[in-house]
């Protein structure tokens, strides 16, 4: 539990709440004062004062930036507390309003690193309305969903990570406005079979804290706060906090009777795909008066599952490093960005020039040395001491320039062949279509204009040049 700061002395308390044991789970707030700044003046939230029960559904509404996020905010440890208690017992699962999917099948979104429980996984999705979702994905569950999940809707991406949020097998669970997303009519089939009074959260007796915006939801929760500016302008149950005008603090939505007169009948289950007109192929409602036939109709993959999908929907997530090019090839294309083909023959031409010269000097070191033996001997010679230091001595001065020169125009064309090989693979990225930024992360490409070039930079070419002078 936070202590209580001295108010002659006002300053932040640590960002940490103690969990405490009490008989059951239970969510406080005691006289809190938090702010994002460490200005004291300015208090994002003033005076807080909230109990929720457990296996209670607790509604926060509020117009925008009145505080209904920074309450959840507060009970994740997020934002700093100048005074006042926080008390939390039990585990917490957080849905964000605003939807995070990463790199990966839809079924690793919705698990986040938990074990995968099929009982569990079952019901969190067909009470999150993602049944006919799997059906009309390519692979189901198993469908890549692209970064940040721009392969799907955003309807879709607001009910996976509620999903992500629901799975999780905690006793209070925050979620900030999980219905903003969605139309009126998948809102009304989550609230009902998963959030509401009696959804699957209520049935596991889990305390529900909610941040909405959908007035027509407040008749079902237990407990009401109403917020303002920070404050808690009021807070009770439906019957107390309609007796003040909420219009000038929420924002207008579609009421239930709007709903109703649409024709959706209450027995339906409403359907899942997002702006889909009626008539129009696979969009349907399923039956939820038997439930095992509605699991049996949706498309999530299992162990003995379609292989072939699953492996091609794999195929999609993880990166060929390996192409099948012949050696020579490789070589030659590096190598023809640099440089065209003249000038490449000109360049194999003074390497061969430049071994010559090289050996050259190495046999004649051996052919003078035979002359000097012959000269002790009292033989003719070719030339004299002398003339064999002057030799010797343009020899070595020749090699000098020579690999120098070979140094230069080799890297010089290296330098070449990596600039055009990034401009092309760069032009190329400029015109590849949308399917390709969505199976490959940002992460991945990044890392081919880095990591990569920067070996065929730098390290590429001392390699090359140091195996052909151990060759030499």
């Amino acid at each position: 539990m936070l202590e209580e700061q001295d108010s002659a002395t006002p300053g932040l308390h640590q960002n940490e709440m103690e969990i405490i044991e009490l008989e059951s789970s239970i969510v406080e707030m005691i006289n809190v004062n938090a702010s994002w700044t460490s200005d004291y003046n300015t208090k994002t939230l003033s005076d807080l004062n909230i109990k929720v029960k457990s296996g209670k559904l607790c509604a926060i509404i509020g117009s925008v930036g009145s505080g209904k996020s920074s309450i959840l905010q507060l009970l994740l440890g997020e934002l700093p507390i100048y005074s006042g208690d926080v008390l939390i017992n039990g585990d917490v699962s957080y849905g964000s309003q605003e939807s995070w999917l990463f790199s990966g099948s839809v079924r690793n979104n919705i698990l986040f690193g938990l074990p995968y429980d099929k009982l569990r996984y079952q019901e969190t999705v067909k009470h999150c309305a993602l049944l006919t979702d799997f059906q009309q994905l390519p692979h189901g569950d198993k469908t890549f969903v692209g970064e940040r999940g721009c392969s799907l809707s955003g309807g879709q991406r607001a009910r996976v990570s509620l999903a992500r949020a629901v799975y999780k097998n905690a006793s209070i669970y925050l979620l900030d406005d999980p219905l903003s997303a969605v139309d009126a009519h998948v809102g009304k089939q989550l609230f009902d079979e998963c959030i509401g009074p009696l959804g699957y959260l209520a049935r596991q007796r889990a305390t529900r804290i909610l941040v909405t915006h959908q007035v027509h939801f407040l008749k079902d929760a237990d407990w009401i706060v109403v917020m303002d500016q920070g404050k808690i302008l009021r807070q009770g149950t439906y019957n107390d906090v309609m007796e003040i005008d909420l219009a000038q603090y929420v924002s207008p939505v579609t009421s239930e009777d709007d709903i109703e007169d649409e024709g959706i009948d209450d027995e339906d289950d409403i359907p899942f795909i997002d702006d889909a007109p009626d008539g129009v192929k696979g969009y349907s409602r399923v039956k939820t008066s038997d439930p095992l036939k509605t699991l049996s109709r949706a498309s999530i993959i299992s162990s003995a599952g379609d292989v072939s999908a699953v492996a091609e929907n794999d195929a999609r997530q993880e990166e060929n490093s390996e192409v099948r090019i012949p050696f020579y090839r490789v070589f030659w294309h590096y190598f023809r960005a640099g440089a065209n083909f003249p000038v490449l023959m000109l360049f194999l031409l003074f390497l061969l020039f430049s071994q010559l010269v090289t050996s050259g000097s190495d046999y004649f070191v051996t052919f003078w040395t035979n002359q000097e033996f012959l000269r002790l001997l009292g033989d003719e010679t070719y030339f004299s001491t002398e003339e064999g230091l002057y030799i010797y001595g343009f020899l070595i001065l020749a090699v000098v320039a020579v690999t120098l020169s070979r140094g230069f125009m080799f890297f010089a064309i290296c330098m070449r062949s990596s600039k055009k090989l990034h401009d092309k693979s760069f032009l190329c990225l400029l015109h590849s279509p949308m399917c390709f930024f969505d199976t490959n992360p940002c992460g991945r490409i990044l890392n081919r204009f880095s990591k990569d070039m920067g070996a065929v930079d730098e390290l590429l070419p001392k390699a090359i040049i140091e195996a052909a002078q151990v060759n030499n």
